[in-house]
Order: C-alpha cells, then sequence, then structure tokens
C-alpha cells in the first residue's frame, strides 16, 4: 500500500465534535506534563531583516513568568505533509485474526473486540471513538465495551457514557515507581470506596447515528473479607451485590438487560470496601466492540507492575481478537533510563499479552513527534523519541504483531510544530497532544489502515478459543432481593479464582 498524502476532513464530516472535549483534552494536558509550558503562540508570524521568525515563549532565568521571543525560521521544520501511512507487517499476517473476526460479525455469526492500551492520546478516547463507530457502522454496534463504572480519574472520559454524578470512589491507578504485583486489573486502574458514601450514576446515549443500545452490563469486582455491599440501579430497578469472602478473589456479576438505552446508578452501604475494576456493555448481537484502555502519562512498563495473574484472567474474559499497545510518546522523555532497559521492558510487556490471549491480533502504535525545548526557547528534534519508534519496530516484528509508525504520519521530526500551526490547529500548545481535528485525522487513517487487505481471500476459521461461558452460580454471590421474573435477571459469573488479598 503507497502512503497518500491526507487532506484533513471538512469542518462536519467524520465524527462530530463532543461537547466537553475541550476540557477533556486540557484535563489530560495537564495530568501528562511534568512541568506545564510556557503558553506559546504558535502560528504569529513576524517579518526581520533577516527573514521570517517563528514566535514561541519562554521562561525567564530565575522567574515563574513567560515571555514572547521570536526564534528563526529555519528552527523549523519543512511544511509536514500528513501522510496516510501504512501499518508495517512483515510477517503478512499481523492482523489476520482480527479480519477473521471481523469476516464472522459481517456474516453475523459473531463479535470482533479490540482492546487499545495506551497514554493521553487513547484515554482522551477521541481517535478511538473514530474507530469505533466507523467500524460499528459497517460490522455492528455490538456495544461500548469495557469502562470504569465510577470516573477514577478527574477527567476520564468514555463517549457512549454520559457520567452524571461519581463521588466518594477512589481512582487508584498504577504510576512510575509503584511496587509491582499491585491488583489493578485489566485496565490498569479500579475505583474503591470504603465506609463513607459513594455514588455514580451515568447514562448510555446514542452517538453518530448509532443506538447506544445495551443488553448485557457486567461488574468486575474483588471479593475480600469483610468486604461491603453494593447497590446497583438500573433503569430504577435495585440489585444487591455483597463483596465479601473468606479470601480475595476476581468476582463477575452480568445482569442481562432490553436492548435498549439504560440509566444506571451504584451506590455502597458504607458496611465494607468495595473495589470495582470495571464493568463490560455489550449487545448480544454481532458486531463489533472496542475497549479504551488508556491511562494519561502511562509508559508501556507500568503494566509490568500490574498483578499478572489478575490482568491475564481478565484479558482472557474479554477475549479480545485485536490487542493495541500506543505508548512511547512518554518514554521518549525518559532520558535517564537506557534504551536497551525500554527495549526490554517492551519485551515483557508484549510477551505478558500473547501469553494471555496467543490467539488475538497485536499492533504496536509508535510515539508522536515529541519537539524538546532548549533554554532560549526554541524547539528541537529530541533524538530519543525515533529510538523509542525504532525499538518498538523492532520488537513488532519479532512478535508478529503490526506497527504504526505516528512520526511519519506526521511528517517526520518536529511535524509537531506545524500541527500547532494550522488553521485549525491539529495539536494542542502543549506541543504533545492533538486537537479533536488531529486526533480525528489519525483515527480515520487508523480505520482505512485497520481494514487494508480486509477483503482479501476467505475468512479464516473460527478461532481455537471460544468465548468463555459465564460458571455457574455460587452461593457467596447470589445477589439478594432479585426474583427470576425481574425484567432485568441477574447472571451470576462469580469465579472461584484465589488471588493474593
Amino acid at each position: 500500500m503507497r502512503a497518500q498524502p491526507l487532506v484533513p476532513a471538512a469542518d462536519g464530516g467524520g465524527v462530530r465534535q463532543r461537547f466537553g472535549v475541550t476540557i477533556v483534552l486540557a484535563g489530560l494536558a495537564a495530568a501528562c506534563a511534568s512541568a506545564p509550558p510556557c503558553p506559546a503562540t504558535p502560528g504569529s508570524q513576524g517579518e526581520q531583516e533577516n527573514g521570517p521568525t517563528h514566535v514561541v515563549a519562554t521562561r525567564k532565568a530565575g522567574s515563574r513568568g513567560c515571555a514572547e521571543r521570536a526564534v528563526p525560521a529555519r528552527t523549523l521544520a519543512p511544511a509536514p505533509s500528513f501522510v496516510a501511512v501504512p501499518i508495517e507487517d512483515p510477517s503478512g499476517r499481523a492482523l489476520a485474526a482480527f479480519h477473521a473476526a471481523l469476516h464472522r460479525a459481517q456474516a453475523k455469526q459473531g463479535q470482533a473486540r479490540i482492546a487499545f492500551y495506551g497514554a493521553s492520546h487513547v484515554a482522551a478516547d477521541i481517535y478511538t471513538e473514530v474507530i469505533r463507530v466507523r467500524l460499528q457502522e459497517r460490522f455492528g454496534d455490538a456495544g461500548a465495551g469495557f469502562a470504569l463504572p465510577a470516573k477514577p480519574l478527574t477527567h476520564y472520559h468514555v463517549a457512549s457514557i454520559d457520567f452524571e454524578s461519581s463521588v466518594g470512589w477512589t481512582g487508584v491507578h498504577v504510576k512510575v515507581g509503584d511496587p509491582p504485583g499491585g491488583r489493578y486489573g485489566l485496565a490498569g486502574m479500579y475505583v474503591v470506596a470504603g465506609r463513607k458514601p459513594a455514588h455514580s450514576a451515568f447514562s448510555l446515549r446514542a452517538r453518530s447515528g448509532l443506538t447506544g443500545h445495551v443488553s448485557e452490563l457486567e461488574l468486575y469486582y474483588w471479593k475480600q473479607p469483610k468486604g461491603g455491599h453494593l447497590r446497583v440501579d438500573i433503569d430504577g430497578e435495585p440489585h444487591e451485590i455483597a463483596t465479601a469472602a473468606a479470601r480475595g478473589k476476581a468476582a463477575y456479576q452480568r445482569f442481562a438487560l432490553p436492548d435498549a438505552e439504560h440509566h444506571v446508578e451504584l451506590a455502597t452501604r458504607r458496611d465494607g470496601p468495595v473495589q470495582l475494576f470495571g464493568m463490560v456493555l455489550e449487545r448480544d448481537t454481532p458486531g463489533v466492540v472496542l475497549d479504551t484502555l488508556g491511562i494519561p502519562g502511562a509508559r508501556a512498563a507500568n503494566q509490568l507492575l500490574w498483578d499478572e495473574q489478575l490482568f491475564r484472567e481478565h484479558l482472557r474474559r474479554r477475549n479480545h481478537d485485536l490487542v493495541v499497545l500506543a505508548y512511547g510518546t512518554n518514554e521518549a522523555g525518559d532520558d535517564a533510563q537506557p534504551i536497551e532497559e525500554y527495549a526490554a521492558n517492551l519485551r515483557a510487556v508484549v510477551a505478558r499479552v500473547r501469553n494471555a490471549v496467543p490467539t488475538a491480533s497485536c499492533l504496536l502504535i509508535g510515539p508522536s513527534d515529541r519537539p524538546d525545548r532548549t533554554e532560549e526557547g526554541a524547539y528541537v528534534d529530541r533524538p530519543r523519541t525515533m529510538l523509542v519508534a525504532n525499538v518498538q519496530r523492532q520488537v513488532a516484528r519479532e512478535n508478529g504483531c503490526g506497527f504504526f509508525d505516528m512520526i511519519a504520519f506526521m511528517g517526520g521530526p518536529l511535524s509537531m510544530l506545524h500541527w500547532v500551526d494550522q488553521d485549525p490547529p491539529l495539536a494542542a500548545p502543549d506541543h504533545v497532544h492533538f486537537t479533536y481535528r488531529g486526533y480525528e485525522i489519525l483515527g480515520n487513517v487508523l480505520y482505512d489502515d485497520l481494514l487494508s487487505g480486509y477483503g482479501i481471500g476467505q475468512a479464516l476459521p473460527e478461532r481455537a478459543e471460544p468465548r468463555q461461558a459465564a460458571p455457574e452460580p455460587q452461593p457467596d454471590a447470589q445477589p439478594s432481593g432479585v426474583t427470576p421474573q425481574a425484567p432485568i435477571a441477574p447472571v451470576n459469573a462469580d469465579r472461584d479464582t484465589p488471588q493474593t488479598p
């Protein structure tokens, strides 16, 4: 496939800009920034006797203030060409399992599930929502996927879910420097409530012509000694879950719902800790589901700090057909870490995923361009970014995964300067994150890449590992106050899998 120049979509094309996106991006930028940059004024051009200048902001020495400063235009990269680069796949089979799942979905014989891991680019759920909507429009809407039932972060955002309240819950997510073995689960984060009141409420909504319907809600939670009770109200109908158990273990509670939009509220009884890893929102219909699993500021190596047994159990339960690892932009700034150590960690992360879901396709998305700023205020290339990208390319090749070169897509080193300068801008003034328009372009390019080669050949055989069926009910997880005749039927899916308390 030849790389093609990309023309940004006209306003109104593709997925529409949603209310609150600006707030979400601002929050993600704040969460990721180790030192807030001066407020640059990209796009300002001046004329001097020796040629044009580019106005940037620079921090005065020994001052908290910022001052604008003219930097010669020669410090800028050449005019960018936004390039629809293909996914690199030397094996020619990196997306085979995913394409087979799409064939089954198109034939109305199954679902295709995608897990998108990453940092703030993924956490915004903008370019992933573009991919989700376009896949669901073509292959079927099978639901919103995996999400947290309360906000673990102030700016937590999932495109198909409207959070109306989230109070009393403490969000916990893995961070650099945490000890290994943390019980974080599928998403690398969870919410927990103790003896103080905790409540959350959200609604599922239609978006971009899709229904917003769900016919199954499944909670992923932790059972433990002295665990508390959780009340779950679905469209006003109450259910209660007891999280107490003799020993710590992962547990699941699934509710069969009418295929429609729903309003859900969760509240603790304040009689013990309640820990929730997330929830699955799906439809019992063929189609596509995309789980957005991003954490602002995350590195790929953070996954090595997650308890591997719990992570493997959750990942196998979701049984994705494609796992995407979209890290690297933050690692590009980790200058103190030897690149050999980064490579070893990335290989270990990919090995974990491959061991958990060996039949799934895998894709690595490289770091975006992240220019460095000198003490004089000029933006210069950050060489480590390309080193990180090359490591990902090599690790992808070694493991039969695809690799998407984000730097090449943006136009090469220092292309971020021109993304910021576009009118309207394609990237934020922090020179790290994209604007909605920039993410929309990325989503459309990746969607096309994911389907490249899809129509070639016939559908592949059924996957060797079937979806996990819910085990028989266990006595210690039967919710109280629910009758068999209830329109919303809880289906017990507790698994007796011991974990370290």
